[in-house]
């Protein structure tokens, strides 16, 4: 949807690198049981490895790649 809408293909993939590696629960369960020292640093080195990736994700994706990725979104969303 977020692509249908013309969102770049890098927010995509941040957004979905961030969404499944961040958590509430993780992140209350990390404060309790490890400190919120460890918990705030794991959180900003998972977001800035998700940013990592999904930039080199967004240069490395070809045409064809592209193509792809959208013929999928358009069918996902017409099925709805």
């Amino acid at each position: 949807m977020l692509l249908k809408k013309g969102a770049s293909f890098f927010n995509v993939f941040l957004f979905l690198g961030a969404w499944s590696a961040t958590k509430l629960p993780q992140m209350l369960f990390e404060i309790s049981q490890l400190g919120a020292r460890f918990a705030a640093v794991r959180f900003g080195l998972n977001l800035a490895v998700i940013a990592l990736i999904a930039l080199l994700m967004d240069k490395t994706a070809g045409a064809r790649e592209r193509a792809e990725i959208l013929r999928r979104a358009e069918e996902m969303s017409g099925k709805r």
